[in-house]
């Protein structure tokens, strides 16, 4: 498997990798999880793969444009490839200066699956004769649930505090500096509401978007950013929040957001197409178009606890996908038997 990240770096990519992978090996399949920085092709071979020397039997790339180099290593292993689009592959790569090599890549594969109806919509009319299918995530196991005393100390948050929890990787499509300025006007009336962030920059922002969003918070004693937590912690993070908020510009399925479902925890998503796969407005979570917007829905969910309770019901009555393991190995045989 070859993914733009892999853990200990959490983001959604390296959350789905790290489930889709342990429930293969549980399974009985042999797996190696690489990034593209891990691999390096030269004259002499492939070299960065743990299991280089044993004979495999295909290559999984998730994200089509920045796992790319597994259509090489593909090609010089002499297997098939498969490709899961994930996200900015097929809302942005695919739209612009990168759309020939995304192309490329999708329709040289020997499967192509995707997280959310979005994701298939978008890319049906751009692939030629390549298989495909949607596979949606299976049950999400969130670690850590019983640190919620642990971290509402140590990050300094009193019983009566009202926190909205904005969990992503620091990168200007996630957008979260957006959501300062509406929560400084509830903040202006409710001293107690307070905001968090939690994640890691990414390596190509840390000198820019990143130092934006360090400005951005600078002085603002109600807001608290604690930089990345890690997979095995964040249940305690979501059990301390009361309000999940994603402003992500695009989505294919945000990790982020089934997580806090799973926890039953009331959602407030910016108006996009994979953040609307997952999120049925005022059933499980509300959806915000606009600054005002998400000042007044947060608002509204400060105010309004029945609400609060209401989406919460909503958020665990939502089903995963129990076969998403099974999915993947009946694709990983159809793939191998067709080359043989």
């Amino acid at each position: 498997m070859i993914t733009p990240k892999k853990f200990p770096f959490v983001c959604g990519n390296s959350v789905d990798v790290n489930r889709i992978s342990n429930g293969l090996i549980d399974e009985g399949v042999e797996v190696d999880v690489v990034t593209p920085d891990d691999i390096d092709i030269s004259d002499k071979g492939i070299s960065g793969i743990d299991g280089v020397d044993v004979e495999f039997d295909l290559v999984h790339m998730f994200h089509s444009y920045k796992s790319r180099i597994g259509v090489e290593v593909a090609s010089q292993l002499g297997v098939p490839y498969v490709v899961t689009m994930t996200g900015t592959d097929f809302n942005v790569d695919l739209f612009g200066e990168r759309k020939d090599i995304v192309l490329d890549v999708i329709n040289n594969a020997s499967y192509l699956t995707f997280i959310s109806n979005a994701a298939e919509l978008k890319v049906t009319d751009q692939i030629t004769k390549v298989s495909k299918k949607l596979i949606k995530r299976g049950k999400l196991i969130i670690g850590g649930k019983d640190k919620v005393d642990y971290f509402r100390e140590k990050f300094g948050f009193c019983e009566d505090d009202f926190v909205f929890l904005v969990n992503a990787v620091i990168r200007p499509i996630k957008n979260i500096i957006s959501v300062i300025e509406p929560l400084e006007k509830l903040y202006n009336m409710f001293p107690n509401v307070k905001l968090l962030f939690v994640g890691e920059a990414h390596p190509e922002e840390k000198t820019n978007y990143f130092d934006k969003f360090q400005k951005a918070i600078a002085d603002k004693v109600w807001i608290k950013y604690v930089g990345g937590v890690s997979f095995e912690d964040i249940g305690g993070i979501y059990s301390l929040a009361n309000v999940i908020i994603n402003s992500s510009l695009s989505e294919a399925s945000p990790v982020v957001i089934e997580e806090a479902l799973t926890m039953g925890k009331p959602v407030l998503v910016s108006n996009i197409e994979g953040n609307k796969a997952i999120v049925e407005n005022k059933v499980n979570g509300l959806v915000y178009d606009c600054d005002e917007d998400l000042y007044e829905l947060a608002k509204l969910l400060y105010v309004d606890e029945n609400l609060r309770e209401k989406l919460s019901v909503g958020a665990f009555s939502r089903e995963c996908n129990k076969n998403e393991i099974e999915d993947y190995i009946e694709i990983y045989k159809h793939v191998i038997s067709s080359k043989n």
